[in-house]
């Protein structure tokens, strides 16, 4: 066990933490389906990150996680991550805890995040934006003791129905200095009018009844958002999976209600900004930077 791991496992909610350590075969595993410049990337992420995979205890049953972080002892801001998809669609992958979490991490950032209940091993069920969302807000409990994370300066990062359970948690607490959302589930209305197909998954997720709807769709509830806490959407245009209105109307709506944001759609991209990724990493990282560990560039 490393030292890392018998810290983390000092809280009382942490029931293991395990590092995640690539076997001598997996570069040779990834060249076969990846090319070699994205191989080569994500290696340099696995020489220069150290990442351990959580066990921990929220709403009293276990659920997974994953930690990422430079290698470098010394304390620094923390980036929440969440996920996108429910149950086991969308979870992260251990190549993701090295890619989409690593990312953020080389930042200079120590990132978490949950695969949620119900996913990867863990209990309890998946109700996008139910009790889950406790599996969230309880990594920050999880890093209070831990020397390598500063709890006072905490981000949160959010893709699709990752950007869902960070607008809910904005309206929860007040902990958050800032958030960033690529492409997120604003209005469970708007989604279910672009792709019909999701009524019936909804219903099974969560139930079919208003109030449901409405407390998973911060359109309606955006005066509840903690107005210290700036905001900023980032959406594809062309994003067929969720509407690109619903962070327009929500940006508007936060406006309205004098918290911080700021809105960019993005022509010709996608619903995971792939066509431009480099000015979305250049637009999360300057977020962050500036409201989250205070650097002005």
């Amino acid at each position: 066990m490393s030292s890392r791991s018998e810290l983390l496992m000092k809280h009382p909610l942490v029931i293991e933490a395990s590092e995640m350590r690539p076997g001598a075969k997996f570069k040779d595993t990834l060249l076969k389906f990846m090319e070699p410049e994205r191989v080569e990337a994500l290696m340099f992420n696995v020489d220069n990150l150290i990442a351990h995979k959580l066990t921990y205890t929220s709403n009293g049953h276990k659920v997974m996680g994953f930690i990422v972080e430079p290698k470098e002892e010394k304390k620094r801001p923390v980036i929440i991550y969440n996920r996108e998809g429910s149950n086991d669609f969308g979870k992260i992958l251990p190549s993701d805890v090295f890619v989409k979490l690593g990312r953020l991490a080389l930042w200079d950032y120590c990132v978490i995040a949950s695969q949620y209940s119900g996913s990867d091993g863990g209990e309890g069920k998946d109700e996008i934006g139910g009790s889950d969302v406790q599996d969230v807000l309880v990594l920050r409990d999880i890093l209070e003791k831990y020397p390598y994370a500063d709890v006072q300066k905490v981000g949160m990062f959010g893709a699709g129905r990752g950007g869902l359970m960070t607008f809910m948690s904005l309206a929860q607490v007040d902990w958050i200095k800032a958030a960033s959302v690529v492409g997120g589930i604003a209005d469970i209305k708007l989604q279910e009018a672009a792709r019909p197909e999701m009524k019936d998954f909804y219903r099974i997720m969560f139930g079919t009844s208003e109030e449901a709807r409405t407390k998973r769709s911060a359109v309606n509830w955006a005066n509840k958002f903690c107005k210290k806490s700036p905001v900023l959407l980032l959406h594809g245009a062309n994003d067929t999976r969720v509407p690109p209105v619903s962070s327009a109307i929500l940006a508007e709506k936060l406006k309205e209600n004098k918290v911080p944001c700021k809105h960019v759609e993005f022509e010709g991209a996608e619903h995971a900004l792939f066509e431009v990724r480099k000015e979305v990493d250049a637009a999360v990282k300057s977020w962050f930077d500036q409201y989250v560990a205070c650097v002005v560039s």
